[in-house]
């Protein structure tokens, strides 16, 4: 009975150490990731798992779990005998994934004006943060609205497909900063009124001037459509 006990003790607490431990990672996750997110870590620059566990106050584990999680989003590359680096792209590889974005973005857009009865309010509750935001200055806040939009935007066209291969994209378009860009200089009232007018054009339900509208918006050239 006693050694019966003493076993259920032991497999509670080393279940114990495994949820601390996956906890532990989890945090450690979301502060790099954080880091990577708002510049902090610009692309290109080397995470060393020892300072980043000693800045932390955490043994080097958690760190080596989170930054393997980075490393499969693709947000971090890991070079044998070299170390971690925050991924990098090219010139013309950030020129791809910024037409990739704009095309997913534009077939999503026509998908949802297309669609009868999509609801868009969770969207245009986004968009109206946004606005909040640049009016407040807080360019931490609309860069994070920003991501959420484009999200948002994309899983209202109800299609698994587009969803799973955004979720693919977002990270490399985050860290790239082909979303949120932390070193925009331009005008952030002007941006939000477009996600605001973003919205609009989705709820006009005029598949092709909506597509086009997100397309040109995700490009950085153009304008939209004049209001009518």
């Amino acid at each position: 009975m006693i050694a019966h006990r003493r076993n259920r003790g032991s497999a509670v607490a080393f279940e114990d150490a495994s949820v601390t431990q996956e906890l532990l990672s989890d945090k450690v996750y979301g502060l790099v990731r954080k880091g990577i997110l708002d510049g902090s870590q610009a692309p290109g620059s080397r995470l060393v798992e020892s300072e980043i566990a000693r800045t932390l106050g955490v043994s080097q584990a958690p760190v080596r779990d989170a930054i393997k999680r980075l490393v499969h989003e693709g947000m971090v590359i890991s070079l044998p005998r070299r170390g971690n680096y925050v991924t990098e792209l090219s010139t013309e590889e950030f020129t791809i994934g910024r037409e990739l974005r704009a095309a997913v973005e534009q077939i999503g857009a026509e998908t949802v004006a297309r669609l009868e009865g999509v609801d868009t309010s969770r969207l245009r509750t986004v968009a109206e943060q946004m606005v909040v935001a640049a009016a407040a200055e807080d360019r931490a806040e609309l860069r994070l609205l920003d991501m959420q939009f484009h999200r948002t935007a994309v899983e209202l066209a109800a299609s698994p497909l587009l969803v799973r291969v955004w979720s693919i994209m977002e990270p490399s378009l985050i860290s790239q900063h082909v979303i949120g860009d932390p070193a925009f200089t331009g005008d952030w009232d002007a941006v939000a009124q477009d996600h605001v007018r973003l919205v609009d054009l989705l709820d006009a339900g005029d598949a092709p001037v909506a597509g086009q509208a997100f397309f040109v918006h995700a490009v950085g050239q153009g304008k939209f459509p004049p209001k009518a």
